[in-house]
This record gives structure tokens, C-alpha cells and sequence, in this order.
């Protein structure tokens, strides 16, 4: 049991050594599955459909407003909205 390292202390949380992010800037990682992530400087949702599909769909620029949209998607799935289908365009 000699010359073992010490076990690192598990009781802090992995994010607190993390350096704080600018006022007015957005962290580019995201820890966590919220259903957005960046590419290209926009903010995209991810999202599972009432049909079982995975969707991904361009937000905006801001993160904010990218999670309104989000939340917004999913409560239009939940009430059971059809989203993405048009029925113009349904083909047999």
C-alpha cells in the first residue's frame, strides 16, 4: 500500500475549477443534454419527434432564445402537434 497516489477528493464538483466565462460570451461546451448545441456560431436543437425520429433544427445565435425554441418544440410535441409534415406534401 506504499507509494500509492492519493484518491482525488470526489466531494467537489468537476465544474468548480472551471474558469467563469465573460459577460457577454457563451461557453461553446456544454456539460449536460439540454437538446442544443453550437456549431458554426449558431445555437441548433436536437430533439426526439412524437414520431420517433431524431430532428435537428437551427435555432438562433443566442443561447437563450435557442432554449426557448427548444422548450418550445418540446411542449408542441407533447401536447401532439404534428411537426415538419405538411399535408400538401404527403405522398402515399
Amino acid at each position: 500500500m506504499k507509494n500509492e497516489p492519493a484518491l482525488p477528493d470526489l466531494d467537489v464538483a468537476p465544474d468548480a475549477a472551471a474558469p467563469p466565462v465573460a459577460e457577454g460570451k457563451q461557453r461553446a461546451k456544454r456539460r449536460g443534454r439540454d437538446g442544443l448545441f453550437l456549431r458554426n456560431a449558431w445555437w441548433w436543437i436536437d430533439y426526439t419527434g412524437a414520431d420517433g425520429k431524431r430532428h435537428r433544427k437551427k435555432a438562433t445565435p443566442n443561447y437563450q432564445t435557442a432554449k426557448l425554441v427548444y422548450r418550445d418544440t418540446m411542449a408542441k410535441i407533447a401536447r401532439g402537434e404534428v411537426l415538419g409534415v405538411r399535408e400538401e406534401g404527403i405522398r402515399s
